[in-house]
């Protein structure tokens, strides 16, 4: 199931680098486009569309894939 998560915890962990699955700390690069970038925690296998904050996207945005 994808959950759309917009300034939670999800993308509080994510900003600081850390998965919100399992505080790994390591990410796999996947195809990247416009302002997202997928991206694989290396511990856990949690997948992720995410694009972190900036002046376009204030609030940030990620996506569970």
């Amino acid at each position: 199931m994808n959950d759309i998560v917009m300034g939670d915890k999800k993308l509080s962990a994510l900003v600081d680098g850390r998965c919100p699955d399992c505080d790994g700390i390591e990410f796999l690069r996947g195809p990247e486009g416009g302002l997202c970038i997928n991206i694989k925690c290396a511990s856990c296998g949690a997948c992720f569309n995410f694009c972190p904050r900036c002046a376009v996207l204030p609030g940030g945005y990620v996506e569970r894939i």
